[in-house]
């Protein structure tokens, strides 16, 4: 169906697929994907849960969105077991938090936040049993606000990467343990300030 619709031309009246049809009829051999975008915040569309949706569980949530991420991946490894697949995370146990608590199996402390919910549900053999896992995690750094970044505030805000870096490999390996070694972190977007860019964007 979706290389039907790649090979397509354009119809004169769109179905809401023309963005689809792009008269490629060759795969597109794309090897990296994301599974959403910052899908820990509200400014992200989310239709699990919602009225008309046929979408289960709850909006801007780690297990829901572990729990069809899993499905997912298992579908595109399918199809191609080459591909590379990145889920949402970002560093500290408690950002983004959610309504579920869980556990930090090497030292028993307790986590709200939405990499420690993600990485417990997807180590959770009851909704994981197959064990399977992305390929990368994924950061997005903004290290200044806008209107209040500065010269001085960007070279400093480099040193910001190992931080997130040792976070985020730290939750990996506590949670996942030996498969979380595994896992890259990539880094797909960054820039000095998330909104209105001034003199010190990218």
């Amino acid at each position: 169906f979706w290389a039907n619709l790649r090979a397509s031309s354009p119809l004169g009246t769109d179905d809401g697929y023309n963005f689809l049809r792009v008269n490629h009829p060759a795969s597109l051999n794309v090897q990296h994907y994301e599974v959403g975008n910052e899908c820990y915040g509200t400014w992200e569309e989310d239709e699990h849960g919602q009225a008309g949706s046929n979408l289960t569980g709850s909006q801007w949530d780690a297990v829901t969105y572990a729990t069809y991420a899993i499905q997912f991946m298992a579908a595109m490894r399918a199809v191609d077991p080459t591909i590379k697949i990145g889920c949402v995370a970002e560093p500290g146990q408690d950002s983004s938090t959610q309504s579920t608590t869980v556990t930090n199996p090497v030292d028993n402390s307790k986590h709200s936040g939405w990499t420690a919910v993600l990485l417990s549900t997807l180590a959770s053999g009851s909704v994981n049993p197959n064990h399977i896992y992305p390929n990368f995690i994924i950061d997005h750094r903004y290290p200044q606000a806008p209107g209040s970044e500065s010269d001085a505030g960007l070279l400093s805000s480099t040193t910001g990467w190992t931080s997130d870096a040792n976070d985020l490999r730290t939750q990996l390996n506590d949670y996942l343990g030996s498969p979380g070694a595994a896992i890259e972190l990539d880094a797909t977007e960054t820039n000095d300030v998330y909104g209105n860019p001034g003199k010190q964007s990218l």
